[in-house]
């Protein structure tokens, strides 16, 4: 990833470039979950996005609002916004899609889908503040139609900006809600594994690693019902983690090979280079 403050005309602090590389590898999981299902009503894919499909990038297809030429051209900006920030073009997707929101004939899917790009972009800059109130927004939104799939989405969402900020008490509380709302959705393997591997990351942030290690674990045996390979990739990686800071990083090695090979599939470059680095001096 381009350093913000060189490649996109912000500036972040050294503790805001340290807090958003230290968020930036589980988000891969967070994000691709997101476009995962955020389009979905009411149902779960299988490893279908506008990203992705089965866990390898794809040209992204159109999504259709099924209604009008403005609908359409509306739709057509926000995925170019998110493609832009997939190429780390923050400010760029930025602007996009402040745009859409501020157009008077956006509707409630557009908004939610807009308003959670401009989370990710202020996230990834680290304007925390700002990313947790368009989360939040979205959260409001799907409480006022009672849309439990949305909610606890949109839970996630802010349980990622929250570990982004460092403030792992505070993710805790959204991973661990976002989990109930999990299983009384009837516990699809996507959001159970995506849930795990971040209930496993604050965990050993937290120091508790008998739990650490069970959230880890559970995330991989989800991942691999699915054919989502970021997610059986950052299973490993996690379960590496947990070993390196544990057992030492020999343990550690077998699982962040299988990430890399798996990041390597999925074409995610930054999941390969976050591994790589981890196995530098293993050999």
């Amino acid at each position: 990833m381009l350093p913000l403050d060189e490649g996109h005309g912000l500036h972040l602090s050294a503790e805001g470039r340290r807090r958003r590389d230290q968020g930036n590898e589980g988000v891969a999981t967070s994000l691709q979950y997101h476009l995962d299902i955020t389009l979905l009503e009411g149902s779960y894919p299988r490893g279908a996005s506008i990203q992705r499909y089965g866990g390898k990038p794809f040209a992204t297809p159109r999504v259709t609002s099924g209604k009008g030429v403005a609908d359409n051209d509306r739709m057509d900006e926000i995925e170019r916004g998110w493609r832009l920030f997939t190429q780390d073009r923050f400010s760029e997707a930025e602007s996009i899609f402040l745009t859409v929101l501020a157009t008077a004939q956006v509707d409630d899917e557009q908004n939610a889908l807009a308003r959670s790009g401009l989370g990710y972009c202020f996230a990834y800059t680290g304007r925390f503040d700002d990313a947790r109130a368009e989360f939040r927004a979205v959260r409001q939104h799907a409480l006022t139609d009672a849309n439990r799939f949305a909610e606890h989405r949109a839970l996630h969402q802010i349980g990622m900006v929250e570990r982004m900020a460092g403030d792992w008490h505070a993710a805790l509380a959204c991973f661990e809600e976002e989990r109930r709302m999990i299983g009384e959705l009837g516990d699809h393997d996507l959001a159970v594994a995506v849930n795990a591997y971040e209930l496993g990351l604050v965990a050993l942030n937290l120091g508790w690693v008998g739990e650490s290690r069970q959230h880890f674990e559970t995330s991989l045996l989800a991942a691999q019902r699915t054919d989502d390979l970021i997610a059986v990739a950052c299973a490993h990686r996690g379960l590496g983690d947990w070993h390196a800071a544990s057992d030492g990083r020999q343990e550690a090695k077998p699982h962040w090979q299988k990430a890399l090979r798996l990041f390597q599939d999925a074409e995610d470059r930054q999941g390969v280079q976050g591994v790589v680095k981890r196995l530098e001096g293993t050999e």
